[in-house]
């Protein structure tokens, strides 16, 4: 965890979290010009101050797409979706108590292209901002 103790220092976090990522191919299914990409991931929530691991989950996706960077995109995207949201859940039960007690938390976020390219959708209207 000596990477998570250096990324903490660069940015000043208290908190760093590490991905692994692996995108993998089929051969293209019987008949078709598709192909199915597998993406696993594995993220580590880590303490700066202790390099301790709070939180860890692994993604994992399935997507099919005749162009092998689109599948293995969103094959990772969804992945990254799954394992993100679990990690950020065990973050969160683990300062409940913290924020219960008036303890302030400020999240800056550095590095995701994808975050920064696109804005979530207005309430209800379902469609992304680019």
């Amino acid at each position: 965890m000596a990477s998570a103790a250096q990324a903490a220092l660069s940015f000043q976090a208290d908190y760093v979290l590490l991905g692994e990522a692996a995108v993998t191919s089929s051969a293209p299914l019987a008949g078709t010009d598709l192909k199915s990409r597998m993406a696993n991931i594995t993220l580590n929530l880590v303490e700066a101050s202790s390099a301790r691991v709070l939180a860890t989950d692994i993604g994992s996706s399935n997507t099919k797409h005749i162009d092998e960077l689109t599948g293995g995109n969103w094959a990772l995207e969804d992945a990254m979706n799954q394992a993100g949201a679990a990690v950020i859940a065990r973050f969160e039960a683990g300062l409940r108590q913290e924020l219960l007690k008036g303890a302030e938390v400020v999240i800056e976020l550095h590095g995701l292209s994808t975050a920064a390219r696109r804005t979530p959708p207005p309430r209800n209207s379902g469609k992304w901002q680019t």
